[in-house]
């Protein structure tokens, strides 16, 4: 049996299109510091999900946790999303078995949309491997998602209206949840892009083919630029194809300094919990409070990345900043 790709204008079509085709019901798990958007999908499918807490090495999904709450009651959980935080690299194949050894007809879905593209499967195990190439992706093309689906999947080309103010709301209401810490409300509106795709399937892969390498090079010298100034409190290598990621305890300060001077970043991966669903995760919430992300794309060059790290060091030596290893520290003593 053979896998395929789909191809759709956003990954999160492919993922509502994906969960209204697959048959087993209950509930999914899904790591407490994904995209606003996945959670928003699930509800506007009518799927219930609840939130699972990260782990201190990887960022990702704690497997261990994940498979805890799976063993506890198989039948209550239909499967997964597992999250490659910050485009994380690792190979996490022995979590997937894991997973399908409880229940080999538990769903999982492995997020590789912050990710190094690819148009291949890399996971054995997983049944749906989502992947993008919108705004700020590893390949940045505007818009564009597919998924590489496994063996004979359902998949059900569902359509729905769409309507580009209902997506730009959307988008301001993740961001007044997470600015007021209020609870989300998903909206019955037409916000998810169900239109045809722009170019064929074989273009459209091309097209972000072409492209792979000169983003891996350009990422890999500004990622250089800025471990010489900030390894100290830098998030692991293989969470460095997305942005840079370091972890302080001067986030807001920090954010305000980059902006003052010229520059910008961003703080992307904050615990959604309790805001967008249950969960009691303590590491997402210790981490998504001292996260800042800086750019490695081609919006920044390697003066520029230069010139960012040394404000950022100076700033970060003068002011009391935890150390990607002491903000492990303070997350497992539940600070």
């Amino acid at each position: 049996m053979t896998e395929r790709v789909q191809l759709e204008r956003r990954a999160s079509t492919v993922l509502y299109r994906y969960l209204c085709s697959a048959a087993r019901p209950g509930i999914w798990l899904l790591p407490a510091n994904v995209c606003p958007i996945v959670p928003a999908v699930f509800s506007k499918a009518g799927i219930g999900y609840e939130f699972v807490d990260i782990d201190l090495q990887s960022l990702c999904m704690d497997p261990a946790r994940a498979l805890l709450q799976i063993e506890k009651a198989a039948d209550r959980y239909a499967g997964l999303l597992f999250v490659r935080s910050y485009g994380h690299s690792g190979n996490f194949s022995s979590f997937f078995r894991a997973v399908k050894a409880i229940d080999a007809n538990l769903k999982v879905i492995d997020d590789r949309c912050l990710a190094r593209p690819r148009f291949a499967s890399l996971e054995e195990d997983a049944d749906l491997e989502l992947y993008s190439s919108g705004y700020s992706k590893f390949v940045e093309l505007g818009w564009g998602g597919w998924g590489i689906l496994r063996y004979d999947a359902p998949y059900l080309p569902a359509i729905l209206p769409f309507e580009s103010g209902a997506h730009e709301d959307l988008v301001a209401q993740f961001r007044k949840t997470l600015k007021e810490r209020c609870i989300f409300d998903c909206p019955a509106t037409h916000w998810l892009d169900m239109r045809a795709p722009d170019m064929g399937a074989e273009e459209f892969r091309f097209s972000v083919e072409s492209r792979i390498e000169e983003s891996a090079r350009h990422r890999e010298r500004l990622n250089a630029v800025y471990a010489e100034q900030l390894e100290a409190w830098a998030a692991p290598a293989q969470c460095r194809d997305w942005r840079f990621t370091l972890f302080c305890d001067c986030q807001q300060d920090l954010l305000r300094l980059i902006f003052g001077a010229g520059h910008f970043a961003s703080a992307h991966f904050d615990s959604l919990a309790p805001m967008f669903g249950p969960g009691v995760v303590p590491v997402a919430d210790s981490c998504g409070k001292r996260v800042v992300n800086l750019f490695n794309d081609f919006r920044y060059d390697a003066e520029r990345a230069s010139h960012l790290a040394k404000i950022v060091r100076t700033f970060l030596e003068d002011h009391p900043a935890h150390s990607y290893a002491a903000v492990n520290d303070f997350a497992r003593q539940g600070g």
